[in-house]
Order: structure tokens, then C-alpha cells, then sequence
């Protein structure tokens, strides 16, 4: 829910890009709509994992903590678009990506704080998923899949003649995974 909201401020700030689209349209002339798409399977790929090798209890009931985290959703959304078509550039911020991935990590944070005994599955879920994501980003760069057209990053890294943020290693292939893992305990799981 919270990725298309990233997706959109990204390429409002460019942060990163997705250049070419396979659809005739952006969504409100801005994102385009196979990244968003893309983050249904990607956020699904990492809870199949994460439950599969990492979170062995069996709970088949939803939490009543769901309402926490879409209630906000729904409202952050409309803020944005309100600010959107009101007065775009107040969505124009420095070190965007940086900032983002500070707020999205934020939830993960405070988990890790009070719940210190998940630190292990989520370290362990985010050295499983780490090479993929990594080897992802390395294809996406070298096809032009998406880009970083931004100057205001913490540092770039090359590798294999593909370069990108360092912020694309810390908040997507690192943490984004025990991010996804934190938001699922907290309010679809059972936070054990």
C-alpha cells in the first residue's frame, strides 16, 4: 500500500525513474503503472519466504491491528494527492530517497526496539533476499528498466559497470524485506 506512495514521490523528486512503460499512460502523469504492479508480487515473494523459513508459528487468523495500517494508508494517500493537485512542488524535497526509506524504516525501528527477539529472522530473511535483490538491480540498470537521475544521494556504487545509490543497497535490498516482515507482524500476523 505504502509503495505506490513511495513509487510516486520517487519520481516526482527523481529519485529514481522507471523511463519506458509498457502502458500508454502514467498514473496522474507520473508513476508508471508496472512499478506499482510490481510491488504486489515483490512484497508477496518476501512473506512466502519470510513465512515459509523464518516465522514457524501457525496463526490463521487476521489481526485486528490491519485497521492500523490501512486507515493511515488511505489517509496518507489522500493527503498526497490533495497536496499533489493543489500545489505540487510542496511533494519536492532534498535527499528524497534517503528521507523516504528513513520514514518507511521507521515501523521497523521501533519494532526491533521493543521486540528485540525478532532481529534474527529479519537479519536472516534480508541475507536470503539480498543477493536477488541485488542481481535484480544489476539487470534492471544494464536494460534501463529504471534509473537514478537524482544528484542528491548519500553515495552512488558501481559494480559490473552498473551504478546506483547507496541508498538503493541500505533501504531496498538490506532492509526493505524485514520492513515488509516488521509491517506484516505487526498488523496482519501475530508480532511473534
Amino acid at each position: 500500500m505504502f509503495g505506490a506512495i513511495l513509487e510516486f514521490i520517487a519520481h516526482l523528486n527523481r529519485a529514481w525513474q522507471v523511463p519506458n512503460s509498457v502502458f500508454s499512460f502514467r498514473i496522474f502523469g507520473v508513476s508508471s503503472f508496472e512499478a506499482l504492479i510490481f510491488y504486489a508480487p515483490m512484497t508477496l515473494f518476501i512473506l512466502v519466504l519470510y513465512e515459509h523459513f523464518f516465522d514457524k508459528d501457525i496463526n490463521h487468523r487476521l489481526s485486528p491491528n490491519i485497521l492500523y495500517a490501512v486507515l493511515p494508508g488511505l489517509l496518507t494517500y489522500a493527503t498526497i494527492l490533495m497536496i499533489y493537485f493543489s500545489n505540487p512542488s510542496g511533494l519536492i524535497f532534498s535527499h528524497s530517497y534517503l528521507k523516504m526509506g528513513l520514514a518507511a524504516i521507521a515501523p521497523l525501528a521501533l519494532q526491533i526496539i521493543l521486540k528485540p527477539r525478532l532481529i534474527p529472522k529479519y537479519c536472516k530473511l534480508a541475507l536470503l533476499i539480498f543477493p536477488i535483490f541485488f542481481i535484480t538491480e544489476l539487470i534492471g540498470i544494464k536494460f534501463n528498466y529504471w534509473l537514478f537521475p537524482g544528484s542528491e544521494y548519500l553515495g552512488k556504487v558501481t559494480f559490473l559497470g552498473q551504478t546506483f545509490p547507496v541508498e538503493e543497497i541500505i533501504f531496498w535490498m538490506l532492509l526493505y524485506p524485514a520492513a515488509i516482515a516488521c509491517y506484516y507482524e505487526e498488523f496482519i500476523d501475530d508480532n511473534k
